[in-house]
């Protein structure tokens, strides 16, 4: 890939599964960016991997996510063939849409999930209370933890 990765900056990246000795290379790694730009800006530039076969980019999604799109992969393809003339596609988290119908979503009340919130509050210490039993030595606040971007970079099998 030719990609200006000068101004990038990764957050953490490491091979994913255990060790095979003899055997390093097919191991995905998963990285994560400080920047969500450069995670999109990767995604878009994956198609040049073509010339070097047997690897290929993606999102790192959660199980549940990765196997609904499993689920769905069958009628993408009976779709796709019954509907040459339409744009077909699987959307996230996983939608199959055929033009601009909705064929089947696996998480049909996903956008009412993501306006609720989804941040758990933690215990914080503070220094300004006694340590009394009726006033504890610390107030819980809501500690708000940080988006990472991460895509997982893998060999293809």
């Amino acid at each position: 890939m030719q990609i200006d990765t000068k101004n990038m900056i990764i957050n953490r990246a490491h091979r994913l599964g255990a060790f095979k000795l003899g055997n390093r290379s097919d191991r995905p790694i998963i990285a994560c960016f400080m920047n969500c730009i450069e995670v999109e800006y990767i995604l878009s530039n994956a198609k040049t991997l073509k010339s070097f076969p047997g690897y290929s980019i993606d999102r790192d999604v959660p199980k549940e996510i990765s196997e609904a799109r499993k689920r769905i992969w069958p009628l993408y393809k009976d779709t796709k063939e019954a509907n040459p003339d339409e744009s077909v596609r699987i959307v996230y988290p996983a939608k199959l849409i055929c033009g601009k119908t909705v064929v089947k979503d696996e998480f049909p009340d996903w956008n009412q999930t993501l306006s609720q919130t989804r941040l758990v509050d933690f215990p914080i210490l503070d220094d300004k209370s006694n340590s009394n039993v009726d006033n504890p030595p610390y107030h819980i606040t809501s500690a708000p933890r940080h988006a990472e971007n991460p895509i997982n970079v893998m060999p293809s099998s």
